[in-house]
């Protein structure tokens, strides 16, 4: 079972809501067990499981052998934590959530957005080390080890600074695993997403009559993309926006959106 969590844990994600309308405000305030499942539980094992796909290719503090769900009480705590801290994370740089429904247009979070979180993250979490160490009076060595944290986060080696960025690199997608978008306000009040739908119609239509223009041309002539294989009547690409399956209709949107 995760710890317990204060309601100014839980409270802390109404304040990042993005114009929310006032029955999505009370439900948080009179739902708070409903809300910190999904908001802190599950992001945090989401989260948890992502990195640990990813865990071959980056340098960990620590180890990701274990499913969440064989994490021993003090391993959760630490993921907890980081799935309560991502409202303050987003409000330092003004970016905000809101639900979503057909279409998730969460706004681009910039690299050096990303790195500014990640060295936030890096100096916390050695500094917690340290914290931890002195109160179990750990050796010198180890407290060595520690003082990693002191170090500037642009000056340590990229595999280790690999794992802070993929840490919030990872935020939008679990927020958007449970039904969240991420929103930059000054983006967010010039986007419509009826013209959205209209420009990925208008993009997909002109790659049609690219491909189609293709297919009439002397085979010496085509220029035509790699794995596209003229009269293929199994290329999805090939029919109207309209029939188009949901994961490639909604790819199109997406490149439209950004």
């Amino acid at each position: 079972m995760p710890r317990n969590f204060t309601e100014k844990e839980i409270l802390m994600w109404s304040e990042i809501l993005y114009k929310p309308d006032h029955e999505l405000i009370r439900d948080i305030s009179e739902n708070r067990i409903k809300y910190r499942e999904i908001f802190i539980e599950r992001i945090a094992m989401y989260l948890y499981e992502d990195m640990r796909r990813a865990r071959m290719l980056i340098t960990a503090p620590f180890s990701f052998n274990k499913d969440f769900s064989k994490l021993t009480k003090d391993e959760k705590k630490v993921w907890y934590d980081y799935a309560s801290g991502i409202p303050e994370k987003l409000k330092s740089l003004n970016l905000f959530i809101r639900p979503y429904k057909d279409f998730c247009g969460t706004c681009i979070v910039t690299d050096s957005e990303i790195e500014e979180l990640a060295s936030l993250d890096h100096t916390i979490f050695y500094k917690e080390i340290d914290s931890a160490g002195l109160k179990n009076n750990t050796t010198k060595k180890n407290k060595r080890k520690s003082d990693r944290g002191t170090v500037s986060f642009k000056k340590i080696p990229g595999a280790r600074k690999w794992f802070f960025k993929e840490l919030n690199y990872l935020i939008p997608p679990q927020l958007k695993k449970i039904g969240y978008e991420i929103v930059r306000p000054e983006e967010a009040s010039e986007i419509d997403l009826t013209m959205i739908k209209k420009l990925a119609r208008a993009i997909h239509s002109r790659y049609l009559r690219k491909m189609r223009t293709a297919d009439s041309l002397p085979e010496k002539e085509k220029n035509i993309p790699m794995f596209y294989y003229p009269g293929d009547q199994g290329n999805l690409n090939l029919t109207d926006f309209e029939n188009l399956p949901g994961e490639i209709k909604y790819s199109n949107i997406d490149n439209a959106y950004h």
